[in-house]
């Protein structure tokens, strides 16, 4: 690392869809350090570059700082294990059904976008992507890396605003900063160590969190993207991604894609999230109405 020495820094800034896309990252936000020579640093997760990944230190007075993906990209996640290549024809019933379940998420005012949180979301015979919309339009608040409360269902896109307080949080633990939450809002139930429980999906006034993700044909990596072989257990041999929804109003459309992933594929993928079956009641309900099934969906054991 000596090439580094007597550089400098002459902008900070987060990696381009063309920088993402050459590194494998496509669906992450990532920070890149740019030096005067023209040289790009930018963090990994791991060092096989299994995705983006966090800067931390500390300043001469010894606050800590740090920067991790997207700034928030922390929280309520659901996870998905896949074989590298789904049955073609069991993955065309999951675009179509997916596809038909679009239009209510319109009709619910739930934003969708394409992985980046622009756009549209991209459905075709070969992946599902999309993201929430980030400029959403929604109420400017903030509610630091939120989880859903005990009980939490629906989707809210219209809250009572009221003034935020001074709240402990990591970021305290990691700065010695209280953050001003807006713990007294009508959507808001509590706080956990890192944020805002919520008591439905919401947003703090940007939609987009972590982009989902489906492929028929595992491409490595994308967000979260690593093998699994589990060898007391032959059968299983699949590669893992995730999603942190944060409970955003999205979250809805995750869980429903996973729900309809599940019923055509079957043991080709197994599902597990952050919450437990009684979150996802939800996205069970809006199956069956529109699908005719999903009662009877559960998340794999663990």
């Amino acid at each position: 690392m000596s090439e580094l020495i007597g550089k400098k820094i002459v902008e900070v800034r987060d990696m381009t869809e063309e920088e993402l896309k050459a590194e494998g990252w496509d669906g992450d936000t990532v920070m890149c350090l740019v030096l005067d020579d023209g040289s790009k640093l930018y963090p990994s997760r791991d060092e096989e570059g299994n995705g983006g990944g966090a800067l931390f230190g500390v300043t001469p007075e010894g606050k800590t700082v740090y920067h991790y993906l997207g700034g928030e990209k922390m929280g309520y996640t659901h996870y998905l294990y896949q074989q590298k290549t789904l049955n073609k024809e069991n993955f065309a019933k999951v675009v179509e059904d997916f596809k038909k379940i679009m239009p209510v998420f319109e009709h619910m005012g739930i934003p969708l976008a394409s992985w980046n949180g622009e756009g549209k979301p991209e459905i075709k015979a070969t992946e599902i992507s999309f993201n929430g919309l980030e400029k959403c339009g929604h109420e400017e608040r903030n509610l630091g890396i939120t989880w859903p409360a005990k009980g939490a269902k629906g989707v809210n896109m219209v809250c009572k605003v009221n003034k935020p307080e001074p709240t402990d949080t990591m970021v305290t633990q990691l700065t010695g900063v209280q953050e001003e939450l807006s713990v007294n809002d009508s959507d808001v139930d509590g706080t956990w160590f890192a944020g805002c429980k919520l008591n439905s999906r919401t947003c703090g006034g940007d939609c987009s969190h972590e982009s989902f993700i489906l492929r028929r044909t595992f491409k490595k990596p994308y967000p979260g993207a690593t093998p699994c072989d589990r060898k007391e257990d032959p059968e299983f041999s699949k590669w893992f991604s995730c999603c942190k929804t944060a409970y955003k109003p999205y979250d809805l459309a995750v869980i429903s894609a996973l729900i309809i992933a599940k019923h055509h594929l079957g043991k080709e993928i197994c599902v597990h999230s952050d919450g437990g079956n009684e979150d996802w009641e939800d996205g069970r309900i809006l199956c069956q109405k529109m699908l005719g099934y999903g009662n009877d969906f559960k998340l794999d054991e663990e």
